[in-house]
């Protein structure tokens, strides 16, 4: 299906009532609940980016569990009916872009993208959107897709579904939660999968804070009091120095990883419990 094509379907659909009967069917109703229970996963939402808004139903619901939200939509019909639906929109920033070339300096802890995806021309765009969501996506911040099922999406004349952006997304996020959500009808049918972007303390030396799944801070060894570059951390005293600078002693952290290589091929990663002590630093040289 060409790209002028499925901006006709949709636009055809955004004349409806009921767009894709998204308020009326109760399998849909079923779907955005999941989403939502997905969504709220991962507690308080700071900052999301929806992608894809229709008529502005998951919208709805997602709006008054974010202290910031961003809805985009390719289509400007789309943004039009959801910001008339939405009742309090001082919290949401509507922009019309393509999911491609959507760009902002800004990251988000939560990005929801459902049934959307198909909608693009081929896997080549299919891949180019999940990079670009993936740039946008906060460390340690979470990815909801959803999506109809890849033989589905294909009968319906479409290049992929669900599965094969799963196994993309696989790539360079981590998969946290899967569920199904099917209905009445063979089309009724989709994927609904949390996805996690994996915290990166960086290629050096260095030291990060994380409280509910959120970075708070990062350090790199070598950015501290101009310290030598590819500095390692190899004691203690460089973890509680950092921690002061932010006003925070050893004995408020509950769990410390430390991620490091011991000049073998392989890198070590450990997780160790806090105690009333602050916990012993592994012998190996942190990178």
């Amino acid at each position: 299906m060409t790209q002028n094509m499925n901006h006709q379907l949709l636009d055809r659909e955004l004349a409806a009532d009921d767009p894709w009967r998204l308020d009326g069917n109760p399998f849909e109703r079923e779907r955005h609940t999941q989403m939502l229970q997905l969504a709220l996963a991962q507690g308080s939402i700071t900052n999301a980016l929806e992608v894809g808004c229709a008529a502005g139903a998951f919208t709805e619901k997602l709006a008054p569990n974010c202290q910031g939200l961003t809805v985009i939509d390719v289509v400007a019909q789309a943004i039009a009916r959801a910001r008339q639906r939405i009742k309090e929109p001082s919290r949401i920033n509507w922009i019309v872009s393509d999911v491609q070339q959507f760009s902002t300096d800004e990251l988000f802890d939560l990005i929801v993208v459902a049934e959307v995806l198909y909608y693009l021309e081929d896997i080549a765009e299919m891949r180019a959107a999940v990079k670009n969501l993936v740039r946008v996506l906060a460390p340690g911040g979470h990815l909801i897709f959803g999506s109809a099922r890849d033989a589905n999406c294909r009968r319906w004349g479409h290049a992929a579904g669900a599965e094969p952006v799963i196994a993309m997304l696989n790539e360079t996020l981590i998969e946290v939660e899967r569920l199904e959500c099917r209905g009445e009808s063979v089309n009724e049918d989709c994927l609904l999968v949390r996805f996690r972007n994996p915290l990166s303390a960086t290629h050096d030396g260095a030291i990060a804070l994380v409280e509910d799944g959120r970075l708070v801070f990062c350090v790199e060894q070598e950015k501290r009091h101009n310290n030598p570059r590819y500095q390692t951390i190899d004691n203690l005293d460089a973890i509680v120095a950092a921690l002061a600078e932010q006003g925070l002693n050893p004995c408020d952290v509950d769990q410390f990883v430390i991620d490091g290589w011991d000049g073998e091929d392989e890198s070590q990663f450990q997780v160790r419990q806090a105690t009333k002590q602050p916990p012993v630093l592994a012998s190996l040289s942190v990178k």
